[in-house]
């Protein structure tokens, strides 16, 4: 399968490895801030619109019992998005978790979505990744928030500007912050 993004990752940038992603601004003759994936899936999400406003977009099955490789994302009609993904199959011809989330960022930004704020739901004591890092980071003296930062998805969201965090008392040990862009006042 021919992979454009792919080539025009490797064009730009053909010292980094599959999975990262650069800036434009960063590379020879590009202009802008956008991030462009190694391997560019955003062609692959399905997009499904729901009742309520909202959008669903998927790629793959990140399902424990379908393939465990994929990203889910639900993004409610006030631009608040939630999301669930697993790298566990081959990453060079399915992508990375960096890749799927930069595609699905560069895919929503094509369909005109905006996302107002990322909200992770991550259960202490499951295999969630983002769980255990958060739960590391308290324990090392971090405060709520810059755990939360510390996290894959923190990492990722703040890629993309969401660099405030809330993070709400954990409950029933499940961890549910909300990244959002930091509010410019003029």
């Amino acid at each position: 399968m021919f992979d454009g993004g792919a080539l025009l990752a490797t064009a730009i940038a053909p010292e980094l490895r599959i999975g990262q992603a650069v800036r434009l601004e960063e590379t020879a003759g590009w202009a802008g801030s956008e991030l462009v994936p190694r391997l560019n899936l955003a062609d692959d999400f399905f997009a499904t619109p729901t009742r309520s406003g909202g959008k669903i977009y998927q790629l793959h099955d990140p399902s424990p019992e379908g393939m465990g490789h994929g990203l889910y994302a639900a993004i409610d009609s006030e631009g608040q998005m939630r999301f669930a993904i697993r790298a566990l199959g081959d990453r060079a011809q399915l992508g990375s978790g960096s890749d799927m989330f930069d595609s699905l960022m560069y895919r929503l930004r094509s369909d005109n979505v905006t996302v107002s704020s990322i909200k992770g739901e991550w259960h202490i004591g499951t295999e969630s990744v983002n769980a255990a890092q958060y739960v590391s980071g308290i324990a090392r003296g971090l405060t709520p928030e810059s755990a939360a930062l510390s996290t894959w998805t923190g990492r990722m969201a703040s890629r993309y500007g969401y660099t405030d965090v809330f993070v709400p008392q954990v409950k029933l040990n499940v961890i549910e912050p909300v990244f959002s862009k930091p509010v410019v006042i003029p």
